[in-house]
C-alpha cells in the first residue's frame, strides 16, 4: 500500500475543490485567455528584427533614388533582405501555427466540455492556487478562497 493511503482520506491536508467551483475558475480562465495577448520571446525578436528590416529597406530605397547605389546592388541587397523577412516571417509562422499567437474561440458565459478538450493542455492546483496552461503553452494564474464554497476572484 502506498504510503500516502496509510492514513486514509481523514489525515488529508489537499485542498478539495468542487466540480462547479473548478468549472467557473477554468470559464474564468479561458476568458481571460482570450482577451489577453500572449507573444512569445521568439515572435518578439522576430517583430524586432523585422521593423529593423524595414528601416534598412527604406535606407536602401533612398540610396537607390539618390543615385548612391546602382538598381543591380539595390536588387542584390533588397534580395538578401527579402531573404531574411521570409525567414523571421516563418518563425512567426510556426508560432502562430501553433496556436502561439492566434487563438480561436469567443468568450463564453457557460462552462461546456471543449474549453479544457480544445483549449486546456494543463491544469494544476497547489494550494489555493491554480494554473491553466493552454494549447499556446500561455499560462493564466487564477486564486480562490472557500469563502461559504464560492470563489472568489483574488489576483493577490
Amino acid at each position: 500500500m502506498p504510503k500516502a493511503n496509510l492514513h486514509g482520506v481523514k489525515s488529508c491536508r489537499a485542498n478539495q475543490i468542487s466540480d462547479d467551483l473548478l468549472k467557473e475558475i477554468l470559464l474564468d480562465c479561458f476568458n481571460e485567455y482570450l482577451d489577453t495577448q500572449h507573444i512569445t520571446p521568439q515572435v518578439e525578436i522576430a517583430k524586432a528584427q523585422i521593423a529593423e528590416l524595414v528601416g534598412r529597406e527604406k535606407n536602401l530605397r533612398d540610396l537607390l533614388d539618390k543615385g548612391i547605389i546602382t538598381y543591380i546592388q539595390f536588387s542584390e541587397e533588397h534580395n538578401a533582405l527579402k531573404a531574411e523577412y521570409d525567414r523571421l516571417d516563418s518563425i512567426i509562422e510556426s508560432e502562430q501555427g501553433s496556436g502561439l499567437y492566434k487563438k480561436q474561440g469567443q468568450p463564453r458565459t457557460e462552462y461546456t466540455e471543449d474549453i479544457v478538450d480544445d483549449h486546456i493542455e494543463k491544469i494544476t492546483i497547489k494550494g489555493y492556487a491554480i494554473s491553466v496552461t493552454f494549447n499556446n503553452k500561455q499560462i493564466i494564474k487564477a486564486r480562490y478562497k472557500y469563502e461559504h464554497r464560492r470563489y472568489c476572484k483574488d489576483n493577490d
